[in-house]
């Protein structure tokens, strides 16, 4: 039997990647009412989502990396 080294943070990164595709792909099917719509009181937006899964992929290209996160660098957590 053989393995294969993988390398964790490689794919961390192309799976983050990955899923920023899927969301151009969507993003650019859908209107901006069907984006930043809220079908629920307790329930997110698409663009909500979005933004989250921005700042995860930032953190944890931070971590990565050990970088800055940009959330921080650019002065966003303001």
């Amino acid at each position: 039997m053989t393995t294969e080294h993988i390398d964790l943070n490689r794919f961390i990164v192309d799976r983050l990647d990955a899923s920023y595709l899927w969301i151009e792909r969507l993003r650019d099917g859908i209107t901006d009412e069907q984006f930043y719509y809220q079908p629920t009181v307790d329930s997110n937006s698409i663009a909500w989502l979005v933004w989250h899964l921005s700042r995860w992929r930032d953190r944890t290209s931070a971590i990565v990396s050990g970088e800055t996160q940009v959330w921080t660098s650019e002065g966003w957590s303001q």
